[in-house]
């Protein structure tokens, strides 16, 4: 296992950590439009990094899982694939990169699923953070 799966298990224990002490700040109504707001944007990037490592252990596994990668340093996959990996969120997929095999074709479509149900709870919960948002208005 590289380095990079060690930072990423660590950064995902965090934002769980992270998760359950917004949980507790919710229930007792103390949680900041801030604090939800950075947040959501900062799940949907580990997350956006954590398919990106995904990608790009499965290519370097497997070549042929994925095409049209550009070819170059270990730090240039990983932003080809963090940058599909924003495209699969976005649904707008302006990457050239293409899954090819089964195995590649299911972890972006998990990755789909899975932001789709995270933006379903973002957009679910709109109510409670637009009050934050206007009490944090209203405090400034």
């Amino acid at each position: 296992m590289n380095f990079g799966i060690y930072i990423l298990l660590i950064l995902i224990i965090l934002t769980m950590l992270d998760f359950c002490a917004i949980l507790v700040e919710y229930n007792k109504k103390t949680v900041s439009f801030n604090r939800i707001f950075f947040f959501i944007i900062y799940l949907i990037t580990i997350i956006s990094f954590q398919f990106a490592a995904i990608y790009n252990s499965l290519y370097i596994l497997t070549p042929n899982t994925f095409k049209n990668v550009e070819q170059g340093s270990y730090i240039i996959q990983v932003f080809e694939f963090f940058y599909y990996s924003i495209g699969i969120f976005t649904t707008n997929s302006v990457s050239s990169i293409e899954a090819c095999t089964f195995v590649s074709k299911l972890a972006t479509l998990f990755e789909s699923i899975l932001m789709f149900v995270l933006l379903i709870l973002i957009i679910g919960n709109l109510k409670d953070v637009g009050k934050a948002f206007k009490d944090h208005i209203s405090y400034n």
